[in-house]
């Protein structure tokens, strides 16, 4: 679950139907609706984490299961509530390279302690400095904090 404050919407991952939902923070007993989707919507999995980057302007998903990616979704055209429920949401791959350091195969080589492989435990954050918003995941607590710049690679506020 995370919070759009700026169209103040919340939006809810929900693996079991592979969708995401949301929830109308004004209106909190109303129903929560399913969002329309495009784009490269991965599968969702169960314990991975949804997080809101103000200066991407759109929420970044990751997933322990999946390795080295991320992915942005990115709000509809329009701030009501109508216009956010009724377009489609477009999920976009920002890191998928076979190539890169995958902080979850790396930190199960590095600790000492027990492994749960698949799960996020919440924490994985969006940490905004500045203009900046990074990726920042925190696997045990005897390997690295593992960090990525998210504003890097053409990825701008905006529509995209």
């Amino acid at each position: 679950m995370a919070i759009d404050p700026m169209r103040d919407i919340i939006v809810v991952m929900v693996s079991a139907a592979n969708a995401i939902y949301a929830l109308d923070p004004s209106a909190p007993a109303g129903e929560m609706v399913r969002l329309s989707c495009s784009g490269d919507q991965p599968v969702l999995a169960e314990f991975a984490a949804l997080e809101y980057a103000p200066n991407l302007d759109r929420f970044v998903y990751f997933s322990a299961k999946k390795g080295p990616r991320l992915y942005t979704v990115t709000a509809p055209a329009g701030s009501s509530w109508a216009q956010l429920t009724s377009g489609a949401w477009r999920w976009r791959s920002i890191l998928n390279a076979d190539n890169r350091l995958d902080p979850i195969a790396h930190a199960a080589t590095s600790t000492k302690y027990d492994l749960n492989r698949d799960h996020t435990f919440g924490r994985f954050r969006v940490a905004t400095y500045g203009t900046f918003d990074l990726a920042v995941l925190i696997r045990h607590v005897d390997t690295p904090v593992y960090a990525m710049t998210l504003n890097q690679g053409g990825i701008t506020k905006g529509r995209q």
